[in-house]
């Protein structure tokens, strides 16, 4: 569970958000963890309150789009335990309909609760991800094809106040 009331503010104005968004959003809010298995914390389950900050420029061109968030979060009661992440994305139109999608983030990460006590984890349990390990340091990247078909208002939704598991927000333009 989270409740996590967001504020935003963006720099360009809503009439130019299907096209260019600036974005700079604060979350705040409560979240309950119940927990598969005792953590590296010697936790089952636990309530904290965390805030999140992102900033976030997305911007869309005849050619395709791009975008770039760079976010960081951290509990009240623990500030070591947080995170900063970097994500950036391009979606390169190759012909009407076909696109060539590029995606990559990079996180420092410090706030990992989830992770189980490894007791009896083998090479094997992790290499397969059956067993999370604890980490500083996180990336991935990919690239896709993409072929996307319909209306041409099918993909269309109100870019402001992304869903970062908070719900519902107060946001403020220029």
């Amino acid at each position: 569970m989270l409740l996590a009331p967001v504020v935003e503010f963006d720099v360009f104005p809503y009439s130019q958000s299907t096209r260019r968004l600036f974005s700079l959003q604060y979350s705040a809010g409560l979240a309950a963890y119940n927990y598969a298995d005792t953590t590296i914390y010697n936790r089952t389950a636990e309530t904290l309150v965390n805030q999140t900050l992102t900033l976030s420029l997305d911007v869309k061109e005849p050619w395709g789009s791009a975008g770039l968030s760079l976010e960081g979060a951290t509990f009240f009661n623990d500030f070591a335990k947080h995170h900063v992440a970097l994500f950036g994305n391009t979606d390169v139109r190759i012909f009407k309909g076909l696109s060539l999608f590029f995606f990559g983030s990079a996180a420092r990460v410090k706030d990992r609760l989830s992770v189980a006590k490894a007791a009896g984890s083998t090479p094997a349990d992790i290499l397969l991800q059956r067993r999370q390990q604890e980490t500083d340091f996180s990336y991935q990247a990919y690239v896709s094809l993409r072929f996307t078909f319909g209306s041409k208002f099918a993909n269309i939704v109100n870019p402001r106040i992304r869903d970062n598991g908070g719900g519902g927000g107060i946001f403020f333009s220029n």
